[in-house]
């Protein structure tokens, strides 16, 4: 909380983006460690990472795991 009782807005994977120069996908390739990911960039996210304070939301991470079915119905 600051002194003005406002919380300070958090740092996303989208800041991170911007702040590297690169694409918000890019980065999250940087965190999953994908095959074939270019490893210059790994250098360029962590920096911006450091700079800028972030840190991975959990809640976040959980969401993104999350996997949707399709459901078939079948009508006599």
């Amino acid at each position: 909380m600051t002194l003005m009782g406002r919380r300070r807005q958090s740092v996303t994977i989208t800041h991170v983006a911007a702040d590297a120069g690169i694409c918000r996908q890019t980065v999250s390739r940087a965190f999953c460690d994908e095959p074939g990911f270019y490893p210059a960039n790994t250098g360029t996210v962590q920096t911006s990472v450091n700079k800028l304070d972030y840190v991975r939301s959990i809640s976040a991470r959980r969401i993104s795991g999350w996997r949707s079915y399709p459901i078939l119905a079948l009508d006599a």
